[in-house]
């Protein structure tokens, strides 16, 4: 893979399109979080198209055709946590990233009978801690607030990617 920082996105027809629409500092947010919801092995194709629309949604001001094919080829790629998350330094940052991640595992549970939170996805969690360093009162500061945002989303089941596009879209615009 290219520099981290600077992935050069191909086309359907295998030619390199000019560099991310999305700034460095947003891609290494985006790629922890998407690593994050990759955690359990599963990202399904209603979810994929969902996060697509959803992130484009963020980012209005760029052409969405071409920011909607990076997007999807971003998703796509399953990149490790221990290769997205020590990338994130400033601690703005971390704490987004804390919360983000407390999401995408909340919104794991795909029937009612599984835990809100599936095992796989709680260990990524601990992961994305570990990584961030924070101090554990802040980390459960972080989780209240996140757990607030949380709870003002549907839980109906088959609602857990739409909660965490929410949560994401609410995090970004509190920046």
């Amino acid at each position: 893979m290219d520099d981290f920082n600077s992935v050069s996105f191909m086309t359907a027809n295998n030619e390199a399109n000019t560099p991310p629409l999305i700034t460095p500092h947003q891609m290494k947010l985006l790629r922890a979080v998407t690593a994050m919801a990759w955690a359990d092995g599963q990202l399904e194709p209603g979810e994929e198209e969902l996060l697509v629309e959803s992130l484009a949604a963020l980012f209005t001001h760029l052409p969405q055709e071409s920011l909607k094919v990076q997007l999807r080829q971003f998703i796509q790629q399953n990149i490790p946590l221990e290769e997205t998350v020590p990338k994130i330094e400033a601690l703005e940052d971390k704490k987004l990233l804390v919360q983000l991640s407390y999401l995408v595992a909340r919104s794991s549970r795909r029937t009612e009978n599984e835990p809100w939170i599936n095992k796989e996805e709680s260990e990524a969690y601990q992961k994305v801690l570990r990584y961030t360093h924070l101090p554990p009162q802040v980390i459960n500061q972080l989780e209240i607030e996140a757990e607030k945002v949380a709870d003002t989303l549907d839980r109906d089941h088959g609602e857990g990617m739409k909660k965490l596009v929410r949560g994401i879209l609410a995090f970004f615009e509190e920046e």
